[in-house]
């Protein structure tokens, strides 16, 4: 009984060891941006929060924000506008009842598209397409064009994602933030 007690033991203090290890490396993402120190806890605050009403991954939604900020730094997307499109993708998420790697796979399509400062066909289409269902056709409606007119535009590099992302997670905000919040806290 001794020894299942200090393996249990020695599993609690490595698993606290390795949540420790991923606070440090999270401040330390949050620091590189101007993120660290109190606005490291203010920014906690907000992904708990949000993590909690979705139903979401707190590690993997923290993770996903600090790189969404950094990708934004420095962008018209800085701050606020990060912040909006972080939450219309994580209740996209949560409505869609996706699974951690294809929210973290949405996160870097959209990630991706902010540190080129324009949208691709592929990051659209391919990368984010392929997780938020419906999502070229959703950039269309928030843009007000059809989608054969997106095309032309993402194609002529017309699409700039400090433009195009703001409409776009206002589009999904107003989807899916309703069933997200019913979602939340289903079996998943």
């Amino acid at each position: 009984a001794l020894s299942a007690l200090t393996a249990g033991f020695g599993f609690f203090e490595t698993q606290m060891i390795k949540t420790e290890l991923a606070m440090e490396a999270l401040n330390s993402r949050f620091n590189s941006v101007g993120l660290g120190g109190q606005k490291f806890g203010e920014t906690m605050e907000f992904i708990t929060t949000l993590s909690r009403n979705l139903g979401l991954d707190l590690q993997t939604t923290a993770a996903s924000y600090s790189k969404l900020t950094a990708a934004a730094q420095g962008s018209n997307l800085e701050g606020q506008g990060v912040k909006n499109i972080f939450i219309a993708v994580s209740e996209a998420s949560a409505a869609m009842r996706l699974s951690v790697d294809q929210t973290t796979g949405a996160f870097k399509a959209i990630e991706q598209m902010i540190s080129k400062g324009t949208i691709q066909a592929e990051e659209l289409r391919g990368q984010l397409g392929e997780r938020i269902y419906g999502a070229f056709q959703r950039t269309a409606r928030a843009v007000g064009v059809t989608t054969k007119e997106l095309g032309k535009m993402l194609k002529a590099g017309d699409a700039l994602a400090d433009d195009v992302l703001p409409k776009l997670s206002l589009e999904l905000h107003t989807t899916f933030s309703e069933v997200a919040k019913e979602n939340a806290f289903s079996l998943r």
